[in-house]
């Protein structure tokens, strides 16, 4: 019972059987209000719907309560009561309801005026007004039984018990009596304290309390137990002084008491003796003799250590789940080492009883109730409460629960479920929760128990939690879900960056193929070209050359009456077949490769140089930079070709005083890059003639490098000279390129030079 008062405690201050049709006559019939309702004579339908309500009768019950600025009455007529609440926040201005109502006591005869609140779990009345009629004896009381206070029915009305006083003490500044009534522990609380010394005359006195009905509910008005509300200590009349003092109360072994015997004390007080395993000061021990074990309420203060001899006088304590003692005052009686705990497996403890009649007296299960014991068991998890925490343990085939005290759980609360350790506790056996789980009068087989852990040194670690827990191996297992699909988006990506580039390679080998194909056909055809226009047009325009040198020579001397005038004529056609042939003589040289077979770039490019011949003034340069390496003949060849075009333009259109050729060699990179700068004349770049004017020469040399994968750029400006470079990768498969292209051996044509 006193469990069930730790919780959600609500006194509920209301009227729960309303009196349905009765109509009782008042005193006064004139003073009668006329609106409203009756609150003891109506029914509860109509007072659902009442704005309004009054009723008049005794007052049986009072209490300030300064704190929230109001008095709480109880009211009752014959065989109903109600509580009446007079605040001044409900009263009328005029009606001065807390001077009125201050000079209302228990036996004020009183008219009530007020509004009905439902109340949390039964109606009251919100008093506008009270008027006091004058005094009258209070109702005779009703036994607990008559009254409903044990069923939670009989709210309110008045009652009288009589049993026998356990405690008196102060809970949360209200005055409270512990009192068993035939078995039945009843807390009875008391509007005003005791005088002094009171509540020492009343403890082990047997007694008679008249107050009003209430009772204990949880949060969704469960009735919990009954509670006896009394004005004061007045109302408290003791019938009977304490048999004796408290340590010359009646002894009783510790393990009459463990084992749920029933010494015959009528339940007054009586003492006994045992070793404390475990104390929290003010609140309780725990007493050990033998194999038996119980628990000490206490108030006192003395602080006790493990090994303490105590002697208690209190009184039976049934309402919990282990058997002890309730209201007690301790003594020492001696000191010694602190007891050692019993090393148990949890499967031991909630070991199976034999049935009833089947078991003999050796067989007996062992009882561990109350006794300090050790248990090893694997943490399944933690949690903190307002008292400290609550561990929830596997041990073998059984899953328990520890309740800790807030230093033992500081002990633990670093722990990772999955540790093993050896818990100290005492054990507590839970009671039956209901009568299914009784058979023949015994719980089912299986059992449930608490450990009750005080300290942090009742918390041993054996071994640590292995670091693979649930919750790592799920965040392990998705990191390597998040890896593996990274790293088939990788692949996929590789994949497909892998055929990209694949396709890139396969163009710039058709390319560079293609290039070699073009190389080879090119070479053949510019110089078959070189070698019919030096053969022909230019053999045909020297001729022509020697002819008109032949005709002035003969004219001037046959010219005598008209001198110089043929020659001149003559001389003009000369130098115009000169420059023809000069012309012709740089295209056939532009055209005409040199054969690049067994020789380098730069070797190939003097030597094409070298053939230039005469008709301008620029001075061709050529040089190399880096470190040479050996390049394929159709990409060295390309690149000459190249070269030829550049300077042929250069010499042709921009009329330069220097030409320089630069060949770089990257061998780091198998790259080479040729540069032809000149310092003629220059271009606007994108204003140039090109294709569509008749003029391929620039086209061409970007097509020949982007055949090769290469790239070439140009630069120029009108007066600042031209700059032509080209910059070209050599790869692993141009030999094979090379070979593929190659074609058959032909004649070179034969041609003499001009």
């Amino acid at each position: 019972m006193r469990d069930l008062q730790k919780t959600s405690v609500i006194a509920v201050w209301g009227l729960v059987a309303l009196c349905g049709s009765w109509l009782a006559p008042t005193a006064g019939g004139d003073d009668q209000p006329v609106d409203g309702l009756d609150v003891f004579a109506s029914s509860p339908k109509e007072l659902e719907h009442a704005h309004t309500v009054h009723l008049n009768g005794v007052v049986t019950f009072r209490q300030d309560q300064p704190d929230r600025e109001r008095t709480a009455l109880v009211v009752q007529r014959d065989g109903s009561a109600v509580w009446v609440i007079a605040s001044q926040a409900t009263a009328d201005e005029d009606d001065g309801l807390r001077e009125i109502a201050a000079d209302v006591g228990p036996g004020s005869r009183v008219r009530v005026e007020g509004t009905l609140d439902p109340g949390s779990y039964a109606p009251r009345v919100l008093a506008k007004s009270i008027v006091p009629e004058g005094r009258e004896p209070l109702p005779a009381p009703l036994n607990g039984e008559e009254s409903g206070l044990f069923r939670g029915t009989g709210v309110a009305l008045r009652t009288a018990l009589e049993g026998i006083v356990q405690s008196v003490r102060r809970d949360r500044g209200v005055w409270t009596l512990a009192v068993d009534v035939n078995g039945r522990r009843i807390n009875v609380r008391s509007a005003r304290p005791p005088a002094p010394g009171t509540a020492d005359r009343l403890i082990d006195a047997h007694v008679r309390l008249s107050g009003v009905a209430a009772s204990i509910r949880n949060s969704r008005g469960q009735f919990l137990g009954p509670v006896l509300v009394i004005n004061g200590f007045d109302d408290v009349e003791r019938l009977a002084a304490p048999p004796s003092s408290a340590f010359d109360s009646p002894c009783v072994p510790l393990e009459q008491i463990a084992r749920f015997g029933t010494p015959t004390l009528d339940c007054h007080r009586f003492q006994t003796e045992g070793i404390v395993t475990r104390a929290v000061a003010t609140r309780y021990l725990y007493l050990q003799d033998g194999t038996v074990g119980i628990r000490v309420e206490t108030g006192d203060r003395e602080v006790y250590r493990p090994g303490d001899r105590v002697r208690v006088a209190g009184f039976i304590d049934t309402g919990r789940q282990l058997r002890g003692v309730t209201g007690a005052i301790t003594r020492r009686v001696s000191t010694g080492p602190p007891p050692q705990p019993l090393v148990v497996t949890a499967d031991a403890i909630v070991k199976p009883a034999a049935a009833a009649g089947r078991e003999s007296a050796q067989n007996r299960r062992t009882d561990y109730g109350g006794r300090l014991v050790k248990v090893a068991a694997t943490i399944a998890d933690a949690g903190s409460t307002r008292d400290g925490g609550v561990l929830r343990l596997a041990s073998g085939k059984t899953i328990l629960e520890a309740t800790l005290l807030p230093e033992a759980y500081e002990a633990v609360a670093r722990l990772e479920p999955g540790s093993e350790i050896a818990v100290t506790g005492v054990v507590q056996y839970d009671v039956a929760r209901s009568h299914e789980e009784l058979v023949d009068g015994r719980l089912t087989p299986f059992e449930r128990f608490t450990l009750v852990v005080h300290g942090a040194d009742d918390i041993q670690v054996l071994r640590a939690a292995p670091w693979w827990t649930p919750v790592r191996l799920t965040a392990a297992l998705v990191a390597v879900l998040t890896v593996l699909a990274a790293a088939l988006a990788w692949a996929w990506s590789l994949r497909r960056q892998v055929a990209l580039q694949a396709a890139a390679i396969g163009k710039e080998m058709r390319a560079r193929r293609e290039a070699a194909v073009e190389f080879q056909a090119t070479l053949r055809e510019r110089t078959r070209l070189a070698a019919n226009l030096h053969d022909t047009l230019l053999q045909t325009l020297a001729g022509i050359g020697f002819q008109l040198e032949a005709c002035q020579m003969s004219a001037e001397r046959q010219e005598a009456h008209r001198p110089g005038e043929s020659a001149e004529h003559l001389d003009v056609a000369r130098r115009m077949v000169d420059h023809a042939v000069d012309d012709i003589r740089g295209s056939v040289w532009a055209l005409r490769s040199v054969a690049v077979h067994g020789q380098s770039l730069t070797e190939a490019i003097d030597s094409a140089i070298s053939r230039v011949g005469p008709g301008h003034r620029a001075r061709i340069t050529t040089r190399a930079t880096g470190q040479p390496f050996e390049l394929p003949n159709f990409v060295t060849g390309n690149l000459l070709l190249i070269v030829q075009e550049a300077i042929f333009n250069a010499l042709r259109h921009g009329d330069p005083e220097s030409i320089d050729v630069v060949v770089s060699f990257d061998a780091a990179h198998a790259a080479v890059e040729v540069s032809i700068r000149d310092d003629g004349a220059g271009f606007t770049v994108g204003e140039h003639v090109g294709p569509a004017d008749g003029h391929f020469g620039l086209q061409g040399m970007r097509e020949r490098a982007e055949r090769l994968g290469g790239r070439l750029t140009v630069e120029s400006r009108p007066g600042s000279g031209t700059i032509v470079r080209c910059h070209v990768r050599c790869r692993e498969y141009d030999p094979d390129m090379e070979h593929d292209a190659q074609p058959p051996a032909a004649p070179s044509p034969v041609s003499t030079p001009v």
